[in-house]
């Protein structure tokens, strides 16, 4: 049965655009040229039929990534070793056929380089559907880390002869 059904027919009856919302999911049709006199009434067992096979062969998945890999970073060249990561919203929902291969992928270096500024972008997460990028979360820099520069390494000389930490 077709609940919730919203939508729009043409003044001559033979076209019909609506949105039905089931199993979780909202399908939008267009059914088009339908039941040409006298034969108004097939548009309903066309539509019945969209609805019917997007139930029977497509989900919606929410799928969440896993944060925990997601912590930190190293940085070369830095007054620090590593510095803090922080994401956007890593939950993210599909409509799938239910053979599809739902994939998510990190991508992240092993090291940036000095300096690194707070909330410039070092990687993503990227949620692949059959190899292909559906959606891509961004991964930034909690915190800025100034780089070593003349100026550090010569106070630390500086320190060195004056004997002062």
């Amino acid at each position: 049965m077709i609940s919730g059904k919203t939508g729009y027919t043409s003044k001559a009856g033979y076209c019909y655009v609506g949105a039905v919302k089931q199993k979780n999911m909202t399908m939008t049709f267009s059914v088009l040229a339908s039941g040409w006199p006298p034969h108004k009434t097939y548009k309903w067992k066309d539509v019945r039929k969209l609805v019917q096979y997007a139930t029977d062969h497509y989900e919606r998945r929410e799928i969440i990534a896993d944060k925990r890999k997601i912590k930190e970073i190293s940085i070369k060249n830095g007054l620090k070793e590593k510095v803090l990561l922080k994401t956007g919203n890593l939950k993210a929902a599909f409509l799938v056929k239910k053979t599809d291969k739902i994939k998510i992928e990190s991508i992240l270096p092993s090291f940036i380089d000095a300096p690194v500024k707070e909330g410039q972008k070092v990687g993503e997460i990227k949620y692949l559907i059959n190899g292909k990028n559906q959606k891509s979360v961004p991964i930034y820099a909690k915190q800025s880390v100034k780089q070593k520069d003349y100026w550090y390494y010569f106070e630390k000389i500086i320190q060195r002869f004056t004997l002062t930490t």
